[in-house]
């Protein structure tokens, strides 16, 4: 399994560096060159998006093998607390719940214009 899933982030790697070196970026004037450089903003809602996608991915494999006491690690009094509360599944629902609200974090920033705003006055 772990084959399959190092061979599936190795084509998520291939199909992103072809899809980089297809794109056309308009190219940098002499102006701007002499002022400074400043990198362009991105928008943050994907990143959130993914995130959300990461935990509900946790929360997937917490829910088909739950984790069991005791729990070590940095953050492992969070995971005893969710197993003391809601039991052997607790792990699971932390992890979807911390998936829910960045999805809907997500949404709040896809749907906010004030990130359109800041990139259009950042590239003027």
């Amino acid at each position: 399994m772990a084959v399959f899933i190092t061979l599936l982030f190795l084509l998520a790697l291939w199909a992103f560096i072809v899809w980089e070196r297809k794109r056309q970026l308009p190219p940098v004037s002499r102006e701007a060159l002499t002022e400074g450089w400043s990198p362009r903003p991105i928008l943050k809602w994907p990143v959130v998006a993914g995130f959300s996608l990461c935990c509900l991915a946790t929360g997937v494999s917490d829910w088909l093998n739950p984790p069991i006491p005791p729990f070590h690690g940095r953050l492992s009094f969070i995971v005893e607390f969710a197993y003391r509360e809601f039991g052997p599944m607790g792990a699971a629902y932390m992890w979807w719940v911390t998936a829910i609200a960045f999805a809907c974090y997500s949404i709040v920033l896809l749907r906010n214009k004030e990130t359109v705003e800041v990139r259009e006055t950042i590239t003027r």
